[in-house]
């Protein structure tokens, strides 16, 4: 049900000086572009720090869209006080904001690393924007991006069985 309330959502974010765009449309269509003509005029450090910008910008953007689902949802506003309302959550959300991963892409030009998805690291091989082109380098990218996101997702999946284990009579045995 959650995921089919992202369906009509088009979540679109920029990177801080605006000439990468990141648009998530309909929960599973994700593009990302530079805009044109610039993804050669970057070195290595500076795009480094645009796409940590833009990384830091989706979270936030995902998180704002994720309580207005919830609220939408549950039909009040689960603003960040309600969704940390105590106790194991509070404890959760502290270790989460703790979890580490890092990617590295194919090509292993490209390093994605974050800890609580907070903070974000990019760095690029030196004369990486030279040698791919720019679809070669976003392939890279985003190969780096959902290799870090399957491995935040294992995480979070192990860190939510240690903090709120299923209630024995859930469990079973095969």
């Amino acid at each position: 049900m959650f995921s089919s309330l992202l369906q009509g959502m088009t979540i679109t974010v920029r990177s801080p000086d605006g000439k990468i765009e990141w648009e998530l449309e309909n929960a599973n269509s994700v593009t990302m572009e530079f805009t044109t003509g610039t993804y050669r005029r970057y070195t290595e450090p500076a795009l480094e720090q645009q796409l940590a910008g833009l990384m830091k910008a989706i979270w936030s953007a995902h998180h704002q869209a994720r309580l207005m689902v919830l609220s939408e949802m549950v039909g009040f506003n689960v603003g960040v006080e309600r969704f940390h309302n105590g106790g194991r959550n509070i404890t959760f959300i502290e270790e989460r904001s703790r979890l580490s991963v890092q990617a590295i892409s194919k090509t292993r030009c490209i390093q994605l690393t974050t800890t609580g998805m907070a903070t974000w690291n990019v760095r690029i091989k030196e004369g990486t924007n030279r040698r791919l082109t720019e679809e070669e380098f976003l392939h890279d990218f985003w190969g780096a991006f959902l290799d870090l996101m399957t491995d935040y997702r294992a995480k979070v999946s192990s860190l939510k069985r240690e903090m709120f284990p299923a209630p024995l009579h859930q469990r079973t045995t095969r």
